[in-house]
């Protein structure tokens, strides 16, 4: 009898023993995923986490792994996820080129959520959207702008990401007065936005008023929808 209870209770550890074994390699982690990369390597976002294959997955820390990736300016960190039983997701969004400030003799590349990028030598013509009237204090790569007016480079990021969403090409963008922006079209067009509130509506109405203008043949003027119900147009 006890000789059977004793090896029932071998059974049992053994049991226990088994199932931890596979409970490990089950949740054991095997790949580690990268999403929304393009032109910074994959091999580089997995080395600056800090996360190993083989270590078990209920002891990630994706918060840390998170704040690990944010250390690197050239990806915006969306997520880091594990996805049961052996798989860890990082969700990245690339800082592109979006605008840039010239001063003096250089160029200030930033991104639409004022992210400065790189600095360069002022070239003949700008290749992306010039930025004019915005007031800095101090800046430096990796960082976003030390604006003079925090609310004059929110109102910038805003109209950066609000034309990039509608597909609206611009040549520069004025936030000398926030509550009077006006962005130049790569077409000839001047469209004065007013100030940043239903930026989404203003772009179509411009967006629109533009269309028709082009097909009366006309070339170049200013589009005003700071009114964010209609288009008045000033012929140049």
């Amino acid at each position: 009898m006890r000789r059977k209870k004793a090896l029932k209770t071998v059974a049992v550890i053994l049991g226990v023993f088994a199932l931890l074994f596979v409970t490990y390699e089950i949740f054991t982690l095997k790949t580690i995923m990268v999403t929304g990369c393009v032109k910074v390597p994959e091999e580089e976002i997995v080395a600056l986490c800090g996360l190993k294959t083989g270590e078990s997955v209920f002891f990630i820390d994706t918060a840390k792994a998170q704040e690990a990736l944010s250390s690197d300016f050239r990806i915006k960190v969306l997520g880091v996820t594990v996805e049961y039983p052996d798989r860890v997701v990082i969700a990245v969004k690339e800082r592109n080129p979006a605008a840039c400030i010239i001063k003096s003799d250089t160029m200030l590349v930033i991104d639409e959520e004022g992210y400065l990028l790189e600095i360069a030598e002022k070239p003949d013509k700008p290749p992306y959207p010039a930025v004019m009237g915005l007031s800095l204090e101090e800046y430096s790569t990796g960082a976003r702008l030390g604006a003079s007016d925090a609310f004059q480079l929110d109102v910038l990021c805003e109209v950066l990401a609000e034309t990039a969403n509608a597909g609206v090409e611009i040549q520069s963008v004025d936030v000398s007065i926030p509550a009077d922006v006006a962005i130049a079209l790569k077409d000839g067009f001047t469209v004065e936005l007013g100030d940043d509130l239903d930026l989404g509506r203003k772009l179509e109405i411009a967006k629109a008023s533009v269309r028709k203008l082009k097909e009366m043949g006309k070339t170049g003027g200013v589009v005003n929808v700071s009114s964010g119900t209609d288009a008045r147009y000033l012929e140049k």
